[in-house]
């Protein structure tokens, strides 16, 4: 699961699974991963910036940023 820099990748399922057994293997492996990067690389939630789903080699479909204030406010000054 670890790589060489902040980014994490998971396979959590296969096409030929139901779209239930793969939307619970989600639920599953997002908590799994969420543990381990807050527990074991000394990071709180607050440090996740950015989680996404792909399927084989699709775009990524983004469900969850976290912005903090300099974010939102290098983006106001545009």
């Amino acid at each position: 699961m670890a790589g060489n820099g902040p980014n994490y990748s998971l396979r959590i399922g296969r096409v030929s699974q139901d779209s239930k057994d793969i939307a619970k293997n989600v639920e599953s492996a997002l908590g799994q991963a969420l543990g381990y990067v807050t527990c074991w690389d000394n990071l709180g939630f607050d440090d996740v910036s950015h989680m996404s789903l792909r399927v084989g080699d699709s775009i990524e479909l983004p469900f969850y940023n976290h912005f903090d204030q300099r974010d939102v406010d290098a983006y106001m000054a545009k």
